[in-house]
């Protein structure tokens, strides 16, 4: 796990990156339900969603279904902790691991 934990820190300088904690006692929200993920290509291309199954996947792609996902996300954006606290609590725990070896 320090391994993944010291990549991240690389990661989230790429443009198509905003990695954000969610702290475990903000309760309910839509990320509990499952994964999923939304891709958007910019352009004329409308943005799918990509939910994950044991077996397989699932793309939605109707309005109606994107937009809830669309609504999901900004909820769990809403309750995470800001990219840069993220990236502190990481480094924080990076730390304690170092400490602990």
């Amino acid at each position: 796990m320090r391994e993944h934990l010291l990549w991240l820190p690389h990661v989230v300088e790429w443009p198509t990156v905003d990695l954000r904690v969610v702290p475990m006692g903000v309760g309910w929200h839509p990320g509990l339900e499952g994964a999923f993920g939304i891709v958007e290509r910019g352009g004329d291309d409308a943005p799918v969603v990509r939910l994950e199954t044991r077996r397989s996947a699932l793309f939605l792609h109707e309005a109606k279904d994107v937009g809830a996902y669309q609504e999901a996300a900004d909820r769990v954006r809403e309750v995470a902790m800001s990219p840069d606290d993220t990236c502190a609590l990481i480094a924080d725990v990076i730390g304690r691991m170092e400490r602990r070896s």
